[in-house]
């Protein structure tokens, strides 16, 4: 529009051979504004509009009717006027703009040469004129608002598309912000959410960035330090970057071009939830339209805030739902997994009884010669083992009691049985290849004892050993060592392999960090650590590529020693004991290991067999297993309660950490053992329900224990 306007002023000073034209418009506010002019600089046109326009155009604006002057400088009414004398103001002529509404602004040219340029008769040429140009400016001004408004419909649809569309909030927001820009309504923006949405205005806290576009992070948290004080409780607001209060505001603002601000709540019904800003860098301030369309923006953008945040509520709700419900079914495969781990458990502890019971029963005997006696120790070991593996599987079935009673562990022992366990890995798989490791061992007599469990030491002495031996593909050394270190023992395994670099060392005790590439599960030092840390002890680690790794174990001393933690109870006189099981294999342990251990023992095979035994001749102990067929160790229990309350009963099953764990014991049952037991256990088991031994009594019976009595064995 101002273009053609531009081509309209110019026209009328070539036809009307004047030296200068403007065409003046009244603001919003009442004030004259240029809309063009022509050969003026802006030194002049300020002179001319603050005179020209408190005489003659003012004039022609209050009247309405248009002005010739033929020479300014002889002019009553101009003549005194400093800007004419300074300009030398002659000839002018100024006609009204005048639309639907009234005047609404003018046209004015001069010549400041020649007096009387412009007749009568240019006049009232210019004035009709200027009736066309008031009718094509009325008309391009309601085209800009129509243009305007369609804009805004245009942005409104574009947002509410948006809003549709994308359910990330941050997404949405950001997107939002770009079609502010795209249709021109803002060259920037940013959108800022409080913490805490509902609060009334006055209260309304700190906001936190949430989206922005067109400028830097640190510009868009200025919005509300620009804004916000100005806002206040209205709709919206506009300023000028030049009337923002704080100079620090203003600076950072222009250092970005920014010229106009506006700025709106975002509300959804009552709720505020944060602001919205829009910056433009163009000359063009925000009409009172732009806001009433900012503040439409911020009640739609608002609505879709509330109801993005209600989505994200849903969608956490969902996924609780979800997390339950996974637990849920977990919880319920665990509890068929434990289901199956039992019967598993029950099954092996029964295969195992036999095995270690013979074993360890056997071991008593004190003239087997040394290759014989390492075999032996070596089964009873490997049994032992097996069966705190299988008591590990209690952890499907069992909810979290207290640690296991730890005992005192002989570390000597501990690491000559690890060493001759391991042997087929550290020597005879790498002998097959061509490869040696020589195996080094030092731990000095007088070591203390360490408190722990000794299946679990060796599992995790066995897991740093395996994995020296993967550290030396090409050979190389193992050393073991022990050392007493203050109240705790330092166990030391040092290979000469390949080492780690610092970033492995610092993660290889995670779970299932493995750098063995496909041939370990990246468990074996984590069970390590896990032990260790049960234990209360702790790991260093020294290592470097191509140097070798040296893992120490810190472990606690044992508060008592080994002898009286292996001192065991038995009872002082032969008790009649009554074997109940179904397994052949076991009862011929029972029938060995109680004979041997000096007691009368008369076995049966089933929960039938046994109440009649118990009904035609007196007990002192009854041992019986649990799961059996017809008549189970349920029943045997109830059975010689209610004949004989005071007897003992000893449940012997393979399901006794179950049992124990769950507090599921049947009734009147005295003691449960779980199966494989050994023979202190099984005597210990014995002597404290049948009657405890003082002190001196248990160590003697515990001496006949390490010598063979010729009993049954």
């Amino acid at each position: 529009m101002n273009q053609v306007l531009d081509v309209a002023i110019s026209t009328l000073v070539e036809m009307f051979a004047a030296e200068n034209g403007f065409l003046l418009a009244v603001d919003s506010g009442g004030e004259l504004v240029f809309n063009v002019a022509l050969n003026a600089d802006s030194r002049d046109i300020g002179d001319a509009t603050a005179e020209i326009s408190h005489s003659v155009v003012e004039e022609v604006l209050k009247s309405g009717n248009p002005i010739l002057v033929e020479n300014a400088l002889e002019d009553e009414r101009f003549k005194a006027q400093s800007s004419v004398l300074h300009l030398e103001l002659r000839s002018a002529m100024c006609v009204p703009l005048t639309g639907r509404d009234g005047v609404f602004g003018a046209i004015y040219i001069d010549h400041r040469l020649v007096s009387g340029r412009f007749s009568q008769g240019d006049l009232e040429l210019l004035s009709l004129f200027a009736n066309q140009v008031a009718i094509a400016i009325e008309n391009a001004r309601l085209f800009e608002a129509e243009t305007r408004r369609a804009g805004g419909m245009e942005l409104l649809y574009r947002v509410g598309r948006t809003a549709l569309e994308q359910l990330d909030l941050a997404a949405m927001l950001r997107m939002i912000l770009e079609e502010i820009r795209a249709t021109g309504f803002g060259d920037a923006g940013a959108v800022l959410l409080t913490d805490s949405p509902g609060l009334p205005l006055p209260e309304l806290p700190s906001v936190h960035l949430a989206a922005r576009a067109g400028m830097s992070e640190a510009l868009a948290q200025r919005f509300r330090a620009a804004h916000f004080e100005e806002l206040g409780t209205a709709a919206s607001a506009a300023s000028t970057v030049d009337d923002l209060r704080e100079t620090d505001v203003q600076q950072a603002f222009a250092a970005e071009g920014i010229r106009h601000l506006a700025v709106t709540f975002l509300t959804a019904g009552h709720e505020v939830l944060g602001i919205l800003g829009v910056a433009r860098r163009q000359v063009e301030p925000f009409t009172v339209e732009d806001l009433e369309l900012l503040n439409v923006l911020g009640a739609e953008v608002g609505v879709a805030v509330h109801d993005r945040r209600l989505y994200q509520e849903l969608q956490e709700t969902n996924e609780e739902l979800r997390r339950t419900q996974q637990m849920v079914l977990q919880e319920q495969r665990l509890r068929a997994l434990g289901t199956m781990a039992s019967g598993i458990a029950h099954d092996i502890n029964n295969a195992l009884t036999p095995i270690f019971g013979i074993a360890d029963l056997l071991l008593t005997r004190q003239d087997w010669d040394e290759e014989t006696r390492m075999q032996l120790e070596m089964i009873a070991t490997s049994s032992s083992d097996i069966a705190a593996t299988v008591a590990r599987l209690r952890e499907f079935y069992r909810k979290q009691d207290s640690p296991d009673t730890l005992q005192p562990v002989l570390v000597a022992d501990l690491v000559q049985k690890t060493i001759s366990l391991t042997q087929p890995r550290w020597r005879d798989m790498p002998q097959e290849r061509g490869v040696v490791i020589e195996v080094d061992t030092e731990i000095p007599e007088d070591l203390p004892c360490v408190a722990g469990i000794e299946g679990e030491l060796r599992e995790a002495l066995t897991n740093l050993i395996l994995n020296a031996v993967d550290a030396m593909p090409e050979g190389g050394k193992l050393r073991v060592c022990a050392r007493a270190e203050d109240a705790r023992v330092a166990l030391v395994v040092e290979d000469t392999g390949v080492g780690m670099t610092e970033e492995v060392r610092q993660r290889c005790l995670e779970p299932f960090f493995s750098t063995k590439e496909g041939r370990g599960t990246g468990m074996g030092l984590s069970v390590v650590y896990g032990i260790v840390n049960r234990l209360r002890g702790d790991i260093e680690i020294l290592t470097a590529p191509g140097k070798g790794t040296t893992f120490t174990l810190l472990l606690p001393v044992a508060e008592i020693d080994l002898a009286e933690a292996e001192l065991t109870p038995v009872s002082a006189v032969r008790a009649r004991v009554l074997c109940i099981d179904d397994e052949a294999s076991v009862r011929e342990f029972l029938r060995r290991a109680l004979a041997y251990l000096g007691h009368a023992v008369v076995v049966v095979p089933g929960g039938r067999e046994g109440i009649e035994a118990f009904q035609s001749a007196p007990f002192d102990v009854v041992i019986t297993d649990l799961g059996m067929p017809e008549v189970d160790g349920r029943a045997v229990t109830a059975a010689v309660k209610r004949q004989s309350p005071d007897t003992p009963v000893i449940l012997l099953t393979g399901w006794g950490t179950r049992l124990a764990a769950e507090e599921q014991l049947p009734p009147g049952v005295d003691r449960v053992m779980c199966k494989p037991v050994s023979l202190r256990q099984l005597g210990k088991a014995v002597g404290e329900v049948f009657g405890q031994l003082d002190q001196e009594q248990s160590r003697e019976l515990q001496s006949a224990l390490s010598n063979p009595a010729g009993a049954g064995a």
